[in-house]
């Protein structure tokens, strides 16, 4: 079989690592930098590197940030291949509201965030009682934008200075608490880490004193069903211990750390998964392909 791992043009560590694992599981891999690809859609849909129609790979790995979201979600939507990361994955989790607002749809509790469509209206959100400090503010499309505010009138100034960029904001009330990262790939958590933050955004990025743990049911049951819920078989899920909030999914994490600290091999484990599924989906479509190609012989034999 015959992967594709499209990432950044410099490899980084977690990338080496894939695509060393990747050779004990296909039979021939390709790294292909996402910064040379094209997509045309001037007679259909499709996806090149080098002038290389890229649809005869079985599986393919997309290691893209969350900035090129769109790019993620037109490579995986139009390749006619195996991606443990669906292309609804990469639109649902491009904007944090809409994450947020799907995961709690499906009955899981996230932090109380606000879409707030004017700055004016912001002004008078702080001024409510029922409102927690300290807060995150910033601009949907722009995650650099984010500010935190330990008090209203920190908050008042925050504020006077995204008017004069008339976009919505995003109001978030912050828990500086203990949280753990799961890594998951399919309906399992591999590897956890618990971790407990020193600053109000450390959250936010993930960093915190980190201690490998093996996860709660609880815990793992939340990880997996938030996975489902955004249609991803690999992602780490960052859950806030207290009431199981899930705070963020990540659908382009660093292995590195995981591996070290752990012990757990998640880079092979992963590939395995791709490389199950991958071949599932193969002889799935070479049964139906079978099935179609005796019918329509049956068919032509009846009218000749």
């Amino acid at each position: 079989m015959k992967l594709c791992i499209i990432g950044p043009d410099k490899r980084t560590q977690t990338n080496l690592r894939l695509l060393a694992a990747a050779k004990e599981s296909f039979d021939s891999v390709l790294y292909v930098p996402y910064s040379a690809i094209s997509i045309s859609i001037k007679d259909s849909v499709r996806v090149f590197y080098k002038n290389i129609n890229m649809a005869g790979f079985d599986a393919v790995i997309t290691r893209i940030p969350k900035s090129r979201s769109l790019f993620g979600y037109l490579i995986t939507n139009t390749l006619n291949t195996y991606s443990p990361i669906n292309p609804e994955a990469y639109v649902i989790t491009s904007d944090r509201f809409l994450m947020l607002d799907m995961l709690k749809r499906k009955g899981l509790n996230v932090p109380n965030v606000y879409f707030i469509d004017s700055v004016r209206s912001a002004l008078d959100l702080i001024e409510k009682k029922e409102i927690t400090f300290p807060l995150s503010m910033r601009m949907p499309e722009i995650d650099k934008s984010m500010m935190i505010a330990n008090e209203k009138k920190e908050a008042r100034t925050m504020l006077g200075a995204l008017k004069t960029f008339q976009k919505p904001v995003y109001i978030e009330e912050l828990k500086n608490e203990t949280f753990t990262e799961a890594y998951v790939i399919g309906e399992q958590v591999v590897a956890a880490f618990r971790k407990k933050p020193k600053e109000w955004n450390d959250i936010f990025s993930g960093k915190g004193k980190s201690k490998a743990i093996e996860p709660s049911k609880t815990i793992e049951k939340a990880a997996v069903a938030a996975a489902s819920v955004i249609n991803t078989n690999f992602a780490v899920v960052r859950i806030i211990e207290k009431n199981n909030i899930i705070f963020d999914i990540n659908l382009c994490p660093d292995l590195m750390g995981a591996i070290r600290e752990t012990g757990v091999p998640v880079d092979r484990l992963f590939l395995k998964y791709v490389a199950k599924c991958a071949l599932e989906k193969k002889e799935s479509m070479t049964w139906v392909s079978r099935i179609f190609g005796e019918a329509k012989s049956r068919m032509r034999g009846m009218f000749e």
